[in-house]
């Protein structure tokens, strides 16, 4: 077969393209699978979800207060626990909550005895500031303020 002066170019041209191909895989092989100089990227830890207990107090009367906390305290399944005077001891308590200004339906819960507290969970979908009323039978109903913040701020 007579090689005609393109074909040999092409021939050429294959031969340095595979051998370039070679060298850089090899390269890239023997640096750990990156690229020299390359570094990977890391986040901002201000960005990083930290779960944290968030407990918040109110009177349910004259001499009583009640505390609500709320764990992990960012969006998703809420574990809460509100603690009531040994005095007070209903068969349940309820929950109500709102987040003031959004279009959200009211979620709302029932918290049951657990040694000296209620428990319950809740699903709260978002950071911000929820409006929850707690109702302790035989008791007005107590509205507190719950803040679940964006991390860093």
């Amino acid at each position: 077969m007579k090689h005609t002066p393109s074909r040999l170019f092409g021939i050429a041209l294959l031969t340095l393209t595979l051998t370039a191909a070679s060298v850089l895989t090899t390269t890239v092989m023997t640096s750990g699978g990156r690229a020299a100089g390359a570094s990977s990227p890391t986040p901002d830890p201000r960005l990083i979800l930290h779960p944290h207990t968030v407990s918040v107090r109110g009177s349910i009367s004259r001499h009583d207060m009640l505390t609500l906390r709320l764990y992990p305290a960012i969006p998703g399944k809420q574990r809460i626990a509100v603690r009531l005077p040994p005095r007070v001891r209903p068969h349940a308590v309820a929950l109500h909550v709102i987040m003031s200004g959004m279009p959200m339906p009211a979620i709302h819960g029932r918290l049951t005895p657990y040694g000296l507290t209620y428990r319950g969970a809740l699903t709260l979908p978002m950071f911000g500031a929820y409006l929850v009323t707690v109702t302790v039978p035989g008791y007005r109903p107590v509205v507190l303020r719950v803040l679940l913040p964006l991390p860093g701020m």
